[in-house]
């Protein structure tokens, strides 16, 4: 996991940026091994949506994969890039 320091330097923007995304936006961003970032958005209940500022961020922060977690089993895409994804399945991927 990244903190914010890190994450604004790897992304060349100011730290207020990404405490901004950061602490409104995106729930969790991962570094995983080679480099990878991940984005994960976790929502209440079976019908997740991703709101307008989460959008913004993802577009902004470009991970290589962007999760909307949500409370039910199915797998699908939600449109840009995201998938949303219930939080067993996520957690087996890696």
């Amino acid at each position: 996991m990244l903190n914010a320091a890190q994450l604004a330097r790897g992304l060349a923007v100011d730290g207020k940026t990404i405490a901004k995304y950061l602490d409104l936006m995106v729930d969790l961003l991962l570094e995983l091994p080679g480099g990878r970032l991940w984005a994960v958005e976790v929502k209440r209940g079976s019908a997740p949506k991703l709101e307008k500022g989460s959008q913004a961020a993802l577009a902004d922060l470009k991970p290589d994969q962007a999760f909307l977690v949500y409370s039910g089993q199915d797998r699908y895409p939600k449109g840009t890039g995201v998938e949303a994804i219930g939080l067993p399945e996520l957690t087996a991927l890696g």
